[in-house]
């Protein structure tokens, strides 16, 4: 690859499987000084939400080794470390986050497909997985099978020094 050749870096909903190490330096090779990386990704927007208060059991009877994020933080409150890894990379400096709201209802079955993609559940053993999910179609089947989902797209602009 061609060293400060590039104007702009953008990433969705992967930055985070590249080695910490890496992320940032390879990033900050790539861009001109000055120039910008911006990565991206969803978060869900659910504190206090009747939604995780319902599925929870299900995660702790069926996958109790998965770390579930505090669901009563706000989505600010949760991208903190993002923030405080892009400061503290000394390739790049916090120029703006930029939080995009989206709200969306699903069917059980579209919401499950869904977590099918997380990283999180792609990684747990297949059987496990499928008790998971079929703990939480239950209730929500019984409720018509409507789930209604409140995320946030998070934008980091930050600049290569």
């Amino acid at each position: 690859m061609e060293q400060r050749a590039f104007e702009l870096v953008t990433i969705a909903q992967a930055f985070h499987w590249i080695d910490r190490g890496l992320r940032y330096t390879c990033s900050a090779v790539a861009l001109k000084p000055g120039d910008l990386l911006a990565p991206f990704w969803y978060l869900p927007d659910e504190a206090e939400s009747a939604l995780e208060a319902e599925i929870a059991p299900a995660y702790t009877r069926t996958a109790p080794e998965m770390p579930r994020r505090s669901r009563s933080q706000t989505v600010e409150e949760r991208h903190g470390a993002s923030r405080a890894e892009i400061e503290g990379s000394g390739t790049f400096h916090l120029v703006k986050v930029q939080r995009f709201p989206r709200q969306r209802t699903l069917t059980t079955t579209e919401y499950l497909s869904l977590l099918g993609t997380y990283s999180d559940h792609v990684v747990l053993d297949p059987d496990a997985r499928q008790l998971l999910f079929e703990g939480i179609r239950a209730p929500r089947d019984g409720d018509g099978g409507a789930i209604t989902r409140r995320c946030a797209c998070i934008l980091f602009m930050v600049r290569a020094l």
